[in-house]
């Protein structure tokens, strides 16, 4: 009498003398039969596993070339220059102006002198490197302003205080001084000043520690204690005398810059970024 075992292996066999189609083994069977206890059990590939390694073998050689480029490409001269430092303006004179008729104006020279000790506690100050403050140019403040208005401040220097408090009263949160217009022009000359010494590769990156404030600032309008926009005028001038195709501005503050975004609305060349703080965290 024959096991069952063996039964079915004569059927198998006969079943594929009469039809050659037929396959010669169980796969379970076999998979039991040579797989140990305990083993794992290997599978081979599918077709759809060897295209997947074949295209990740193909992106790594890409990958590879590409860094070999880049190293052959590198300057591997040991007396090449490398960037270093932050650049640093800050300028007494940005301090020879407040309100003439009412101390209580927060956007008062006390900020800088704040922001100075501030870096001095710190051990920073010393850390910096400093550059020399310089006016911006009529035509610099045109890459933002209209030239009406930059005439218009300009005259600010020659009249009475009673005559700057009528003009300043035409604005929102606006005080003028009789130097309000030549700090106004150091400060966003002082900004143009970093942007040439980052771009010429002197600095790796820098600050400028200026009054007049300038983001509230349009193109012919002042407001909230700014005369002219330093960052768009120094955005506009990067573009335009270092070729530099975009700029991102962050706008870090307790009140929206306004006049920086409607500076770059329509422009898709420049990204401004406002980041809010809460009132009262920090001051004006």
């Amino acid at each position: 009498m024959s096991s069952p075992g063996h039964d079915s292996t004569t059927t198998r066999h006969r079943r594929s003398r009469h039809n050659p189609q037929l396959p010669l083994h169980d796969s379970s069977v076999t998979s039991k039969r040579s797989i140990k206890k305990g083993a794992i059990p290997r599978s081979s590939p599918n077709l759809a596993e060897v295209k997947k390694k074949g295209k990740m073998k193909k992106l790594s050689q890409a990958v590879e070339d590409d860094l070999i480029m880049g190293l052959q490409e590198l300057d591997m001269n040991p007396e090449a220059k490398v960037l270093a430092g932050t650049g640093l303006v800050f300028d007494e004179q940005l301090n020879e102006f407040h309100c003439l008729w009412d101390d209580s104006f927060p956007e008062c020279p006390e900020r800088l002198h704040a922001i100075k000790e501030q870096l001095i506690q710190e051990g920073l100050l010393d850390r910096c490197v400093s550059f020399q403050a310089r006016f911006a140019e009529k035509e610099e403040l045109m890459l933002v302003h209209s030239p009406e208005f930059i005439d218009l401040m300009e005259t600010t220097q020659h009249i009475n205080e009673k005559e700057l408090r009528v003009l300043a009263d035409t604005y929102d949160s606006v005080y003028l001084h009789p130097n309000s217009y030549t700090c106004a022009c150091l400060a966003s000359g002082s900004v143009l000043q970093l942007v040439d010494a980052v771009l010429g590769a002197e600095i790796r990156n820098g600050m400028a520690i200026v009054r007049p404030p300038g983001h509230h600032a349009q193109r012919s309008l002042m407001d909230g204690y700014c005369m002219f926009n330093h960052v768009a005028i120094a955005a506009r001038y990067a573009q335009k005398k270092h070729r530099i195709q975009r700029v991102l501005i962050v706008d870090w503050d307790v009140h929206h810059g306004q006049g920086t975004q409607f500076t770059f609305d329509q422009d898709p060349r420049n990204y401004w970024v406002p980041i809010l703080q809460m009132e009262g965290t920090e001051p004006y």
